[in-house]
């Protein structure tokens, strides 16, 4: 068994409220991050699988923490591969993130509070989302991601480990542009669940939901709704 750091919460600075140029600048390196170190990857290799499994022609996807709104339309594409037609709506509370993503595909809101009725999209997902917040409130975001998803839950987040900070504070001083980029992302590493934390977190709000790595730096959950949920 590998060390790992503590987990140290705290406030990031894009979360806080920045600038519209700084927060875009910033978000830029984000897509940065799920293209060339390995989100992308991630994604269509532990999520993919498991939306075709689901069996449907047309999927209604929302995208919590959505940013750019980047992930959501690398998803819609990868599954019109696959033939199946998807639309993926992005969530993000900022409308400096908002902004970013293209015209009517996102909306301003608490994820906490999702102006949705129950059911409403057939599959709810974050991505690089869950560590921002406390154990109770993973919990109550998840819980209420369960009342709107119709069919499933799914969440992506790097894992806390030394070698994930490592590659943080490597490549985002090589490459980010911001500086808000590199600060946030140590603090992101920093303040991630490993799969045990996460598992015993969201047992309660999406009972019989799987916890694993997805890769060596990443986390994935999965919970598919059963017919009595």
């Amino acid at each position: 068994m590998f060390p790992v750091p503590p987990r140290t919460p705290s406030v990031e600075i894009l979360d806080a409220g920045v600038s519209a140029a700084d927060a875009e600048e910033s978000l830029r390196d984000i897509e940065w991050v799920h293209r060339f170190l390995g989100g992308r990857l991630v994604l269509r290799l532990g999520f993919l699988r498991f939306l075709m499994s689901l069996g449907l022609p047309r999927l209604r996807i929302l995208d919590l923490g959505s940013g750019t709104g980047h992930t959501g339309l690398d998803l819609e594409s990868q599954l019109r591969r696959r033939g199946i037609e998807a639309r993926v709506v992005g969530l993000d509370r900022l409308i400096a993130h908002i902004r970013l993503a293209p015209r009517e595909t996102s909306v301003a809101a608490d994820a906490f509070r999702l102006p949705f009725a129950d059911g409403s999209f057939d599959v709810l997902y974050s991505t690089l989302f869950l560590h921002h917040f406390s154990p109770e409130e993973v919990s109550s975001l998840l819980s209420e991601s369960a009342r709107v998803a119709r069919l499933a839950v799914a969440a992506f987040d790097v894992k806390r480990s030394y070698a994930a900070l490592g590659l943080v504070t490597a490549a985002g001083s090589l490459f980010f542009k911001s500086k808000i980029s590199l600060l946030d992302g140590k603090a992101s590493v920093r303040q991630a669940y490993l799969a045990s934390e996460l598992q015993s977190v969201a047992a309660q709000a999406l009972p019989g939901c799987r916890v694993d790595s997805a890769g060596p730096l990443a986390l994935r959950l999965l919970w598919r709704k059963t017919a009595s949920e």
